[in-house]
């Protein structure tokens, strides 16, 4: 379904687009916004395809609308709609990256039809590249998470560079590292000891359902830390300061975690929790005492650092932190 916004301050032009096509019959879902500012409440919350928009609007034009969503990296398609009279509108809406406009008096069912699926291929184009980004996006927080997690390194602040750089919403209030162990991996990895690609697809798998279940309940990210059946999940639950709404967070991200690994995948798991602060600066600590809250040798289970692979961090070594107390452990399943 390619989901279209509709932006415009005229209610009889809005309710004549809504009623001019059956917009799901050929395969678009359709959104509109009464101004400009609104539109950008609607691009901020949710991920359009294409956004048609007026050019003279009340308060913030069309090509307003558009220079500040270029800026903010929106990958929607825009299309300028313009009476006769608005030419000079139309010129600097391309001009600020619109791909193409439409005159609103000569817009029917069949030309808009026609137009839109000529647009098909380009957002086919947006949303493979789109996708992309984001999936490298999130590789290189793993990347990165998983070295700051293993390696006793002075990186907190370059790790929170990236975070900032990236737009991931980590940053956002505290943040809690949850760690926890696949039951039985042993005789998981020999079921499937003859076939590496659907252990691969295992792993996928688990880590894509832990990662759902962070996105569900805030933000934050499901880390698999190497090749043993040991996972990381770093999460926020929001602004809130108090330390027991912190642990009622862990505690229902590691319940949803649990339940869905266990009805989607038939996997049951052993969790350890504790919280830290924002400054990432006590990660590696907390993930070893996490570790040894799940009853495993931390060091033996923490290998020597891998070799950075992102650019975006410089390595910096110093003299080891005391220690943060004890995580809170949550009982296995």
């Amino acid at each position: 379904m390619i989901r279209i916004l509709l932006v415009d301050d005229e209610p009889q032009f809005r309710t004549h687009m809504t009623t001019l096509l059956d917009w799901q019959a050929h395969g678009f879902s359709l959104q509109t916004a009464s101004s400009a500012r609104a539109a950008l409440a609607c691009l901020e919350a949710e991920e359009y395809d294409i956004v048609f928009t007026d050019m003279n609007m009340p308060n913030m034009s069309g090509v307003e609308l558009i220079r500040q969503c270029r800026q903010r990296e929106c990958g929607a398609v825009f299309v300028a709609l313009s009476g006769f009279s608005d030419y000079a509108y139309v010129r600097e809406s391309l001009t600020c990256g619109a791909v193409d406009y439409l005159l609103k008096n000569d817009l029917t069912e069949t030309s808009l039809l026609n137009f839109l699926d000529q647009l098909r291929d380009k957002i086919a184009s947006t949303r493979t590249r789109r996708d992309l980004d984001s999936s490298l996006r999130m590789d290189m927080i793993r990347q990165n998470c998983r070295h700051i997690l293993l390696a006793d390194t002075a990186e907190a602040e370059e790790f929170r560079a990236l975070l900032k750089e990236l737009d991931f919403p980590l940053l956002d209030g505290r943040v809690s590292l949850c760690v926890f162990e696949v039951d039985n991996f042993s005789d998981v990895a020999a079921r499937l000891s003859r076939s590496p690609a659907q252990m691969e697809r295992l792993k996928r798998s688990l880590l894509s359902t832990c990662q759902s279940v962070i996105d569900d309940c805030g933000a934050g990210v499901a880390v698999g830390m190497g090749e043993s059946a040991r996972y990381a999940l770093l999460f926020s639950g929001g602004r809130t300061a108090s330390t027991l709404f912190q642990m009622q967070c862990a505690a229902n991200v590691m319940g949803r975690v649990r339940s869905s690994l266990s009805k989607l995948l038939n996997i049951n798991c052993t969790f350890a929790a504790g919280a830290f602060d924002q400054t990432f600066s006590t990660l590696h600590e907390c993930y070893l005492r996490s570790c040894a809250a799940l009853g495993a040798s931390c060091r033996q289970a923490c290998p020597p650092s891998p070799a950075r692979r992102s650019a975006t961090m410089t390595s910096k070594t110093s003299s080891r932190r005391s220690p943060p107390a004890a995580p809170d452990t949550f009982g296995s399943s």
